[in-house]
């Protein structure tokens, strides 16, 4: 997936919106889907970033600010993923030659 530089900015893309839409689908399949269906968007919802909980845009219009605990348990998360999508890329390109 990662030999050229198109389809690693498309492979990213599509990861970012996976992790946009997978709550949705996580409520889609817990309402109408099969044991199969639920166990992959589980797990799927599992290994994606969640971006629905790092959202304070709702909260925020409403001049509900979240607390410092919360930002600082988002902000961990994020460093994280940063770091465990760091490790991927230097496994991915370890061996390439520019």
């Amino acid at each position: 997936f990662f030999s050229s530089h198109i389809m690693a900015l498309l492979t990213t893309m599509f990861l970012y919106i996976a992790s946009e839409f997978m709550p949705t689908a996580v409520k889609l399949t817990a309402v109408s889907g099969a044991w199969g269906q639920k166990l992959v968007t589980g797990f799927l919802y599992a290994l994606l970033p969640n971006m629905d909980k790092l959202d304070i845009k709702a909260s925020a219009v409403y001049g509900q600010l979240p607390s410092m605990g919360y930002l600082s348990m988002a902000t961990l998360y994020a460093f994280i993923y940063i770091v465990f999508l760091w490790l991927i890329n230097l496994f991915i390109f370890q061996n390439k030659e520019y």
